[in-house]
């Protein structure tokens, strides 16, 4: 073998082993199987608050009012959060984490901090990648 493939399969090999530790870092994947990232971007934005009307995180989201009730369908199927009809208007609502909701945001708070070093992994994949 010449040098150069030498380097192309350690690189390789390198690159397959920062992909699976990044992949044990991702939150989306390992903390609650959250499937999309808005899911977490919503339960991260209500872990911050009591509760938030759905029409204001639909609109912090930016998403279309279809996929926000999608979105609700699927954290209530998983439990991570409670609708509440708001007292002086019934066509609005009103989101609230449950304690697996809020057991979800500690999670992905403490998994993001446990790896200091996750962005820069990320870098070595970019730059790995493109050598390849």
């Amino acid at each position: 073998m010449s040098v150069d493939t030498q380097e192309i399969l350690a690189n390789v090999m390198q690159y397959r082993e920062l992909v699976i530790q990044l992949k044990s870092l991702d939150p989306f994947e390992t903390v609650f199987d959250l499937g999309s990232e808005y899911e977490m971007q919503t339960i991260l934005i209500l872990g911050g608050q009591p509760s938030l009307r759905q029409g204001d995180l639909r609109q912090a989201l930016g998403i279309g009012a279809a996929r926000m009730s999608q979105l609700i369908n699927q954290l209530l199927h998983e439990h991570l959060v409670t609708v509440s009809e708001v007292d002086e208007d019934r066509r609005k609502s009103m989101l609230q984490l449950t304690s697996t909701g809020h057991m979800a945001v500690e999670q992905i708070c403490n998994h993001i901090a446990a790896d200091q070093n996750f962005h820069a992994k990320q870098k070595r994949i970019a730059h790995l990648s493109h050598a390849l």
